[in-house]
This record gives C-alpha cells, sequence and structure tokens, in this order.
C-alpha cells in the first residue's frame, strides 16, 4: 500500500502505537515489529517518526530493518548478545552472510562492533554485487 493514501489504521489507533514504541519496557525488534504494523497500515516512515516523537526518518527504516534478521538474531538483539548497530549491518545481508557475520561476533574475532559493522559492510557490497 503506498504510504499516506488512506491508511487503514485510524488516526487514533497509529498514535496509541507509536507512542506504545517508545516505551522503555519495548526492546528494538518489539520497536521493529511496532513500526512495521504502522508501515502496513499505510503511514509513511516521516509521519511514523512524528508520532513517535523522532527527528531522524532513517531510524524507523533501519529499525524496520531489523525484521530481516533470522530469528535467531533476532533473539540475540533482545537478549543482548548481539549490539543493535552491529545488528542493522547484519541484516543487509542475505541468510548465509548472518551466520557467516553472527558467528565470527560470537567467537570474539572482531576488535569491537566497529570493526565488525566495517566486515559486514564490504559482505554486503560483494553480495551486492554478485547479485547485480
Amino acid at each position: 500500500m503506498p504510504y499516506g493514501l488512506n491508511p487503514v489504521l485510524p488516526a487514533s489507533a497509529a498514535q496509541a502505537i507509536a507512542d506504545r514504541s517508545q516505551e522503555p519496557d519495548v526492546d528494538p525488534i518489539e520497536q521493529a515489529k511496532l513500526y512495521k504494523l504502522l508501515v502496513d497500515g499505510g503511514h509513511s516512515p516521516a509521519e511514523i517518526a512524528a508520532m513517535a516523537g523522532k527527528e531522524h526518518v532513517p531510524a524507523i527504516t533501519e529499525r524496520i530493518a531489523l525484521l530481516n534478521l533470522t530469528e535467531a538474531n533476532q533473539r540475540r538483539i533482545e537478549n543482548g548478545t548481539l549490539p543493535v548497530g552491529l545488528a542493522w549491518y547484519i541484516a543487509r545481508l542475505d541468510r548465509d552472510g548472518q551466520g557467516y557475520m553472527t558467528v565470527r561476533w560470537l567467537r570474539g574475532e572482531f576488535t569491537d562492533a566497529r570493526d565488525a559493522e566495517l566486515t559486514a559492510r564490504r559482505l554486503h557490497i560483494e553480495q551486492a554485487a554478485a547479485t547485480a
């Protein structure tokens, strides 16, 4: 459904979902699912950002991208073994790439999360070139 054209979620329901997404007990995966619900309801990322009090619209699409992670990686975010920032880079990879990066992260093969993010970015570029 195109954004903003006759949203199927009434404004009050959409605002309630956006408000829930900002509560402190909402983990990043639950937040992604709430944002996705709003997108599926016809609201644009910009509208969702405004409802959620976010100034950075890409924060909405980046959070939704976490839903591209395997279920195991989504659980790792929930239990704190996979940092959210790194998870976003891993979410851009295919299933094999996600597995490769996650195993390396869990084995401690990177100096830090930034090192792992750079590796995931390079792998994403290689995967995109291979499919082009």
